[in-house]
């Protein structure tokens, strides 16, 4: 089901490629990414769990070196930033609020890194152009919209840090602007019970929680956007053009 709602190329191709585009970046900009907090339980026996559950090790990408032989525990998902035990989803949109990917993490993994490794391993030539993994087949010239934390990261727009003149002031400010939009649909995929307490249940349970999330609000945008109702204000229709 996810391959035929969640479509990367779609930030370029297609009627929702065409308007994939705001006032300030018409032409080269595509995606917005950010990370998000799954606060969970400080579990023990996860350990086991996520070992000997190679479905498990499959969905998030993990290999028996990944999680230590058999070591995942509170020590894998107590995030340094967050102060407590959390999964992280990382999750990146288009300009228009549509969801592109969005992947899970320990929570001890920071942004750059993930995104690192998105931009690193995602983009791999023997990928079909209809398969999420190739998305980051980036265009030469192709951008996305960063906060501070991707800095350094290869085709990323970030804030200038510190703000030594009014241009930085402004070029943080416009960034904040449009980052805001992955704040808002990072809102809608928390919006849910489940997600207002510490998640107690098992590995295999969270892992469904956050596919149903993902899959229905992703959905839910698609289907309004297919019938002209974008969540943010866009431009359009036209074609990219990154050289």
């Amino acid at each position: 089901m996810r391959p035929s709602i969640i479509k990367p190329l779609d930030r370029k191709l297609g009627d929702l490629g065409a308007w994939n585009h705001v006032e300030l970046f018409p032409y080269n900009v595509t995606f917005i990414p950010d990370g998000l907090p799954y606060v969970t339980w400080q579990p023990s026996k996860w350990e086991y769990e996520v070992n000997s559950n190679h479905d498990v090790q499959e969905l998030f990408g993990w290999t028996d070196s990944d999680v230590g032989s058999g070591q995942v525990g509170l020590r894998w998902l107590k995030s340094g930033k967050y102060k407590q035990a959390i999964m992280k989803g990382h999750l990146i949109i288009g300009l228009h609020g549509l969801i592109l990917k969005h992947s899970a993490h320990l929570g001890v993994q920071n942004d750059t890194v993930i995104m690192d490794t998105i931009m690193e391993e995602d983009g791999r030539a023997d990928c079909d152009d209809g398969d999420e993994e190739a998305m980051w087949e980036l265009e030469e010239g192709e951008w996305g919209l960063g906060d501070k934390a991707y800095c350094g990261i290869r085709q990323m727009l970030c804030g200038n840090k510190p703000e030594e003149t009014e241009f930085d002031t402004f070029w943080n400010s416009l960034l904040s602007f449009y980052r805001g939009r992955v704040e808002i649909v990072i809102a809608k995929l928390k919006k849910h019970a489940w997600c207002k307490t510490a998640f107690r249940g098992s590995y295999k349970a969270l892992v469904a929680y956050m596919e149903i999330a993902v899959v229905m609000t992703a959905l839910e945008i698609r289907r309004n956007l297919e019938k002209g109702e974008s969540m943010f204000e866009v431009c359009g229709p036209w074609p990219h053009k990154f050289q």
